[in-house]
C-alpha cells in the first residue's frame, strides 16, 4: 500500500517534514538523535462483511418450526429484515440460473437495499474485532552439530491459508435484529447439514458454502479518505454467539445487562495482508449486486452513480455505496442519481423516503447537473 503524497508533504511547525523524512529515509544521522518527526495517525477506518447466499425461500423453510417467524408477511417487520438480508436473492425474484425450483418467489422489505453487497447492521454495530493473525515466516532449524553449530533456513510461505477465529463484539438495540440474525445465520449451516434445508441449486452444483461471508478491514489515514493498510478474510462465517447469557438471571439488577452487548466469534480460512487484490475484489463483489457500480467502474460519465464531495456525504447518511480508486486508495462513495435521496437534494422531488436528508424540499428546483454543481465547484 503506497504512501500518498499528502503524508510527506504536509509542513508543521518545526518545518517542512519532506525534508525531514528525506533525511531519516537517506542517511545515517551523525548527532545518534530520534528525528523530529510527526507520528503516524490513522484512523480506526471500516469494516466490512459481505452478505451471505442462505436459501430462505418459503419452500425451504416452512417445516421448521424455529425458522417459521421469518415468514412474516409486515415488509418492515425485523423476520422481513433478517430473512432478505440474509436471502439477497429473495429481493430480486431470481434463485439461479435458469432455476424455477422454488417459484422464483420476488418479497420486498423497505429496510434492505438490494444493491448493497454488505450487511450495514453488522458493519455500523460493531465495537471490536479482534484475532487477526500476525504474518510469520516459518523457518527450520538444522540438528546441531559437533560443536553445536546450527543453521536456520525459511522452510514454509509466509501467506495465511489455515484456519483461526476472529472475535467480534456488537453493540444491541431495541428490537435486536441482530440476535435474530444471528441464531438464523448459527441455525441454517447446521440443518443443511441435517439435510433439513437445502441451498440452490446452483450453488450446490458449484459447491459453494452458502453461509460464508468475506471481512473487508480498511484502515484509513487522518481525513478518512485515503485507505491505509487493507485486509480480509478469504472466507467465514459465525459460528458461536452468547445465546445462553442471555438467560442468566441476577435478582439484584432491574434490566438485564446481557443483553447490551453480543460477541460473535466468527471461524475464518485464510488472511490476505497489504495486497491490492482485496481492493479490487471489494469493487468486483458489489457489480453482483449493482450494475450502476460496474458501470461506473467502466465508464463514470455514463453510469447512474455519481461519485459525493466529501462535503456532501453527512447529507446523504446511509444512502451511498463504498468502492475503492485503485490508482489512489481513495475510498470513494457514490449515490444512485435515480435515488429519492439524491433526487431530495438536488430539489428534483418533494417525495419522501422516511428520512429527513434535506430541508426545504419544496422550493424552486436545483437545475445543476452535479453534486459538485450543486457545491459550486
Amino acid at each position: 500500500m503506497a504512501l500518498h503524497v499528502n503524508d510527506v508533504l504536509e509542513g508543521s511547525s518545526i518545518g517542512p517534514l519532506d525534508k525531514e523524512i528525506s533525511n531519516t529515509l537517506y542517511g545515517l544521522r551523525s548527532s545518534g538523535a530520534l528525528p523530529t518527526l510527526e507520528k503516524n495517525n490513522d484512523t480506526r477506518g471500516f469494516i466490512f462483511f459481505t452478505r451471505p447466499q442462505l436459501n430462505l425461500t418459503t419452500t425451504n423453510i416452512r417445516t421448521i418450526r424455529q425458522l417459521y417467524p421469518l415468514l412474516s408477511k409486515e415488509e418492515r417487520s425485523i423476520q422481513r429484515y433478517v430473512r432478505t438480508t440474509l436471502d439477497p436473492r429473495l429481493l430480486t425474484g431470481v434463485t439461479g440460473p435458469g432455476s424455477n425450483l422454488y417459484g422464483d418467489i420476488k418479497i420486498s422489505c423497505p429496510l434492505v437495499d438490494a444493491g448493497n453487497a454488505f450487511i450495514p447492521l453488522l458493519s455500523n454495530t460493531i465495537t471490536s474485532l479482534t484475532g487477526w493473525p500476525d504474518l510469520v515466516t516459518p523457518t527450520h532449524t538444522t540438528t546441531a552439530g559437533l560443536r553445536k553449530e546450527q543453521q536456520t533456513f525459511v522452510d514454509g510461505t509466509y501467506e495465511k491459508f489455515d484456519s483461526f477465529d476472529l472475535s467480534a463484539t456488537f453493540e444491541n438495540f431495541r428490537g435486536e435484529p441482530l440476535s435474530l440474525m444471528l441464531q438464523v445465520w448459527l441455525m441454517y449451516p447446521s440443518l443443511v447439514f441435517e439435510g433439513l434445508l437445502t441451498p440452490y441449486t446452483d450453488l450446490i452444483a458449484t459447491n459453494e458454502f452458502d453461509y460464508n461471508t468475506r471481512i473487508y478491514r480498511f484502515i484509513m489515514d487522518s481525513t478518512n479518505t485515503y485507505i491505509k493498510k487493507a485486509a480480509a478474510i478469504g472466507a467465514g462465517f459465525p459460528n458461536s454467539a452468547p445465546t445462553g447469557k442471555f438467560f442468566d438471571f441476577d435478582r439484584n439488577k432491574p434490566f438485564s445487562e446481557q443483553t447490551g452487548n453480543i460477541n460473535v466469534n466468527f471461524k475464518c480460512d485464510g488472511a490476505m495482508y497489504f495486497d491490492d487484490i482485496v481492493l479490487k475484489e471489494f469493487n468486483i463483489v458489489q457489480t453482483y449486486f449493482n450494475k450502476g457500480i460496474e458501470d461506473y467502474l467502466i465508464d463514470p460519465d455514463s453510469s447512474s452513480m455519481e461519485k459525493v464531495p466529501r462535503e456532501l456525504l453527512p447529507e446523504l447518511e446511509s444512502r451511498c455505496y463504498p468502492i475503492v480508486n485503485l490508482d489512489t486508495y481513495e475510498l470513494e462513495w457514490l449515490i444512485n442519481k435515480n435515488s429519492l435521496a439524491y433526487k431530495r437534494l438536488m430539489k428534483t422531488t418533494d417525495a419522501d423516503d422516511g428520512i429527513d436528508i434535506a430541508d426545504d424540499v419544496n422550493e424552486d428546483p436545483y437545475n445543476g447537473d452535479t453534486l459538485r454543481d450543486y457545491l459550486g465547484i
